[in-house]
């Protein structure tokens, strides 16, 4: 009897603790990068639009930040921070209309680039991808014409890029033209490419998703990339009780990936993934190392791993809402969030105090 009541309250304890939302989880090591910041709000908003929504942000420093995303207003889709304030940019093509942006990736203040969709100006308006890209202080736009929408992207340089689309492929740019890379979803109902890391210029992974008009829910697959060639390496079948072992948002150094999910932090390596940090949503995880990671979840939790350990940034309070992306290098952090309405998006920053 005492051992049926010693195995009951182990099994308990067991169950419980995915649920726990304290400090830190991860493996025992040196404190090796302080998780304290100064924090300031910047409010992004126009006149006369009803509705601002960033989807995703990158830097090369912390005085030349870019976010991305749509807004009623053709004007303030892109917003460039300089180290004192945000401004919005739009970049003009003649016979093209309105922008909506997907992602933003570069590799320096004059080269980076933003894909999503765009429309021609001339009824009946028809929506192409965009492969935007920014060099050297001039906006370059790739030939829209036959492009699916676009909805992530990777590289190592500009003449090496992957990208996910909204018809299931992926496409790899070489600097001059894009070369589709099948994955075997393409004629699956809403089948889309949204998350795309590499490790090295040949090996990316991607998550895609399709919708199953049988089943009535999406099925997720996880791809690795590799020399051209799409081979699937896991999926999930979309199920409520089904543990989501990858997810929302790909980040990673070396061989080692790890991904936001509707059940925490998953880490992936040796082609195996290990849970992290058990949690409710994560939607974008970024690191500027591998001491030095980020991920954002609802309600402003914030997370951060110091090379030791997982731990809940409790002196980060913010009036915004869910951390929808985020940015960083080794001393700042850039988020995007959700107000509590459409016509406004908040970006807060945070400044490392060192130890």
């Amino acid at each position: 009897m005492k051992t049926l009541l010693i195995f009951t309250v182990l099994i308990t304890i067991l169950i419980l603790q995915p649920s726990c939302q304290d400090n830190v989880t991860g493996p025992t090591g040196a404190d090796t990068t302080s998780s304290s910041f100064v924090w300031r709000a910047d409010t992004l908003s126009l006149p006369g639009a009803y509705q601002i929504y960033m989807r995703d942000i990158w830097g090369s420093d912390e005085n030349d930040v870019w976010t991305v995303g749509h807004c009623s207003i053709s004007q303030g889709r892109i917003w460039h921070w300089d180290g004192e304030t945000w401004q919005n940019i739009k970049p003009e093509f003649e016979k093209w209309g309105g922008f909506t942006h997907a992602k933003i990736f570069g590799f320096s203040k004059d080269d980076f680039w933003i894909v999503g969709s765009l429309n021609d100006k001339l009824y009946p308006w028809p929506v192409y991808g965009s492969l935007l890209h920014y060099y050297n202080g001039e906006w370059l736009l790739y030939p829209p014409e036959g492009l699916p929408n676009f909805m992530s992207i990777w590289g190592t340089s500009s003449e090496n890029l992957y990208i996910g689309a909204r018809n299931g492929s992926i496409y790899h740019y070489n600097g001059t033209d894009l070369t589709r890379i099948q994955t075997g979803i393409e004629d699956k109902f809403a089948s889309q490419v949204n998350t795309i890391w590499g490790i090295n210029e040949n090996v990316v992974y991607a998550k895609a998703a399709y919708y199953d008009t049988t089943l009535n829910r999406f099925i997720y697959h996880f791809y690795k990339v590799e020399n051209l060639k799409a081979s699937l390496v896991d999926s999930l079948t979309g199920s409520i009780d089904e543990q989501k072992r990858f997810g929302n948002s790909l980040w990673g150094y070396g061989n080692i990936l790890y991904s936001g999910t509707g059940n925490g932090i998953f880490k992936y390596t040796d082609e195996q993934w290990q849970l992290e940090l058990p949690w409710s949503t994560i939607y974008d995880i970024y690191g500027s190392g591998p001491n030095n990671i980020f991920a954002g979840s609802y309600d402003s939790y914030l997370f951060h791993f110091n090379g030791a350990a997982w731990k809940n940034i409790d002196n980060f309070k913010s009036s915004g809402k869910t951390i929808m992306t985020l940015w960083c290098n080794k001393d700042y952090i850039f988020l995007v969030q959700d107000l509590d309405n459409y016509q406004q998006q908040q970006i807060i920053q945070g400044k490392r105090v060192k130890k």
